[in-house]
């Protein structure tokens, strides 16, 4: 939505400095007075800077906050899985099923497979001991 009311101002800036250039084309022209030459280059700047930079800079933020929210909602990317199950070279089961689990939040399956193995823990020493 920003980008897209931007890009209309960025148009209306271009316009004034069309203007502008087509003052300065030859010498001595009358196209505009001394005057509305000053305002369009006060309009152009002020257009340009606050109607155009100030909210693209914001709406180019929410863009890629957004991708970024995207990405931290899917959890890790392909490559960077394989670097984690390649550190851990097979030694951490858990870790491992956690992080190639594709639905819900990564940290949820983690904290749910330690329980699981904390609770298959406990029973196994529930069982081995008596």
């Amino acid at each position: 939505m920003y980008m897209v009311t931007t890009f209309v101002f960025f148009c209306l800036g271009g316009v004034e400095a069309l203007m502008m250039r087509l003052q300065l084309g030859t010498p001595n022209n009358t196209l505009v007075s001394p005057e509305t030459y000053n305002q369009l280059f006060t309009m152009h700047g002020t257009t340009m800077i606050f109607l155009f930079v100030v909210p693209m800079m914001a709406g180019l933020a929410n863009y890629f906050r957004a991708a970024d929210d995207r990405r931290a909602r899917h959890g890790l990317s392909a490559p960077e899985r394989a670097v984690l199950l390649a550190a851990l070279g097979g030694r951490d089961r858990l870790l491992r099923l956690a992080l190639l689990e594709p639905a819900g939040s990564r940290l949820d399956q983690l904290r749910a497979a330690l329980q699981r193995d904390l609770l298959h823990r406990a029973a196994a020493r529930t069982h081995g001991s008596t």
